[in-house]
């Protein structure tokens, strides 16, 4: 039976703000200020390499999405200071995507993150949960 993907977004930042994925070479970052190169507070990009004096390597994403081709990507060097991970901890060992936004979803419950939930969101927690 196939579900609809209700978006579930904001409850995924709120994750991300209070348990985030440690920022690693292939995490997935967002800016948390503009930046003198352009970057618009919000944006994402891959974090490549983090060195010891605090600059990271970082593949900047197309302000909408994700990119779809190599042409798509621009690699820069920022300071760790605007930089912070995009992506919540979620611990689960399988890397299917229905399976990791269950898993999510699950945890932005146990993490007590209700408020950050449309009610459509709320809807499909409660029907994971009965």
């Amino acid at each position: 039976r196939r579900q609809l993907c209700i978006d579930a977004r904001s409850t995924f930042e709120a994750m991300a703000v209070s348990h985030p994925e440690p920022m690693g070479p292939n995490s997935v970052v967002r800016f948390v200020e503009d930046t003198k190169s352009g970057e618009k507070k919000g944006r994402k990009g891959l974090l490549k390499k983090k060195s010891a004096d605090g600059q990271c390597e970082v593949e900047v994403w197309p302000p909408n999405a994700p990119p779809q081709k190599q042409e798509d990507v621009q690699t820069k060097i920022f300071p760790t200071s605007v930089l912070a991970p995009a992506e919540p901890r979620i611990p689960c060992p399988f890397s299917d995507p229905p399976i990791r936004r269950g898993a999510a979803l699950l945890w932005a419950h146990l993490r007590r993150l209700h408020a950050h939930m449309a009610p459509a969101v709320q809807a499909e927690l409660t029907n994971r949960l009965v």
